[in-house]
């Protein structure tokens, strides 16, 4: 069993104030073009994780598998846009069969910068908590999602889609521009048998964070200036854990030349 990269639970996260992007489908809305390509497939305005949800009835598949609609506000540069958390609600009405714990699966679909050419797609993924058993409710499943990496992180694997895919995954490149979220109720690299499915999603969102301050912006006013200089000179003097500019500890002439070094260096 490969290794998971989730958070379970989050439920004070899931709020429009928290999340950079949240789809809940209230009055019908569905900002990502979010779809399982089920043939009986609606908004529903009851029933969900509280109310309106996505519901796919009739789905004829292995796993089911939703998709957000490119150049919605759930693609595009992850990195630029600190996301760090992707997040679902999903409901597994009933099956044909019994299934097992198949995990859930967050995907980030790269169009290899062809979007007309789908044998050269390729995607990332990581496995999270299992899905919810049919008649159980709703679940929320969350994944980390380090935008800020700069390599192919712990727990996530590569999906080639065609015959043009790279040989191996370019998460610098996905990562600053994905062009499909999704979600599949199982392992996207396994092989399950096809069976009528009918699910649920509501939820879904994209958890960002505002970069960090700038360190030098010492009068947070915006812009540096020599107030700036006044105020690191003032927390030195009175002993503030902010004047530690080296994080070694203890406050010497070292502190000034970090500040001075980071002062040079502007916020970006």
């Amino acid at each position: 069993m490969r290794p998971s990269r989730f958070i379970v639970a989050m439920p004070a996260l899931l709020s429009a104030a928290a999340f950079g992007q949240l789809d809940t489908f209230t009055g019908g809305t569905n900002t990502g073009g979010w779809a399982f390509g089920g043939p009986n497939e609606f908004i529903s305005p009851t029933g969900g994780n509280p109310n309106w949800y996505l519901r796919s009835a009739g789905l004829d598949t292995t796993i089911p598998w939703i998709r957000c609609t490119e150049g919605t506000p759930f693609t595009g540069n992850y990195r630029a846009a600190n996301v760090l958390v992707g997040a679902i609600d999903i409901n597994v009405f009933s099956t044909d069969f019994n299934i097992g714990p198949f995990p859930l699966a967050l995907i980030l679909h790269s169009d290899n910068s062809t979007p007309g050419n789908a044998n050269d797609d390729w995607a990332v993924y990581t496995l999270g908590a299992s899905i919810p058993a049919p008649g159980t409710g709703w679940k929320r499943i969350s994944f980390s999602i380090p935008s800020a990496a700069t390599s192919l992180p712990a727990g996530w694997h590569y999906l080639q889609y065609g015959p043009g895919s790279p040989p191996s995954a370019d998460w610098n490149a996905v990562i600053t521009r994905v062009t499909r979220l999704e979600f599949s109720f199982g392992d996207p690299d396994l092989f399950y048998i096809f069976q009528m499915w009918t699910v649920g999603a509501d939820n879904i969102g994209l958890l960002a964070t505002q970069p960090a301050a700038c360190y030098a912006n010492c009068d947070s006013v915006g812009g540096l200036t020599g107030n700036d200089f006044q105020c690191f000179l003032n927390a030195y003097v009175s002993q503030q854990s902010y004047a530690d500019c080296d994080g070694v500890g203890g406050l010497t002439g070292n502190d000034f030349q970090c500040f001075l070094d980071k002062y040079v260096a502007g916020c970006s």
